[in-house]
């Protein structure tokens, strides 16, 4: 009996071994479908989408929603600056004058759109540059707020 009890355990140390590194191949083959998937079905590449994106962002700034608009923001503009302070900033510009952001158009490419706005201010009215947005890891995100000034 002991001498097949080697040979046994040996054929399921191999067993339990190769099964962890099929596991493990499994495991990395998984994570590059999540991948694929979260490019090929994130947020919509589609003319409509995008323009809804920038309809929703006058919405969020005509309605002091900093929070909102900062969540669409690039993350190296994210990384930048902290959202509270982004908020309070975007609040002490825009607390008088009743601003109000309005959608002229947008431009849209695959990876890429850009979104021109009128800003209305005090009673005085400003063309902004083009903000531009871009198609990151399957979301859209605005590289913007560099040209709000009143």
């Amino acid at each position: 009996m002991s001498k097949y009890l080697i040979p046994i355990l040996i054929i399921a140390i191999i067993l339990v071994s190769g099964c962890a590194a099929e596991e493990k191949v499994i495991e990395d083959e998984n994570e590059e479908i999540e991948e694929v998937i979260e490019e090929d079905f994130g947020e919509p590449k589609t003319d409509d989408y995008v323009e809804s994106l920038a309809k929703e962002l006058a919405n969020n700034f005509n309605e002091d929603n900093y929070g909102e608009i900062f969540e669409r923001l690039l993350p190296e503009i994210q990384e930048s600056i902290p959202e509270e302070l982004f908020a309070n900033r975007m609040s002490q510009e825009y607390d008088e004058g009743n601003p109000q952001l309005l959608l002229d158009k947008v431009e849209f490419s695959e990876d890429e759109a850009s979104a021109y706005y009128t800003l209305t201010y005090s009673g005085r009215t400003k063309k902004l540059d083009a903000v531009t947005m871009q198609h990151i890891n399957g979301e859209w995100r605005f590289d913007m707020f560099g040209d709000l000034e009143p």
